[in-house]
């Protein structure tokens, strides 16, 4: 298994940033004509990134693995989980223009 810079294991799932892999995957489900089998995907993609969410010391380390989830929740039109995330995340990142902008989008877009 891979490891991080500071000695620790790194999970393969995570390894790799996911905002490319969530990216590459849709695309090639999309390409072979079965989004259905990619639709069954994204709860267990989701999972693993919330559970990393509420992991305090991974919100500081994976900016990127975000992106993925806020993807998931803005494809599914699910802003109140969008809020929650970009809530969390911002906690973490909190001068970060894109998630501030982001969170507002999703508020607005919530009503």
């Amino acid at each position: 298994m891979p490891g991080c810079a500071d000695g620790r294991k790194a999970e393969v799932d995570v390894f790799v940033p996911a905002n490319f892999m969530y990216y590459n995957m849709k695309n090639f489900y999309a390409s072979s004509k079965r989004t259905t089998d990619f639709e069954k995907l994204i709860p267990k993609i989701e999972k693993v990134i919330l559970d990393k969410l509420n992991q305090d010391e991974f919100l500081n380390s994976d900016y990127y693995t975000y992106k993925t989830l806020i993807q998931i929740y803005d494809d599914s039109k699910d802003y109140k989980k969008a809020i929650y995330a970009l809530e969390k995340i911002n906690s973490a990142y909190p001068e970060d223009s894109v998630i501030i902008k982001l969170l507002n989008n999703f508020r607005t877009l919530e009503g």
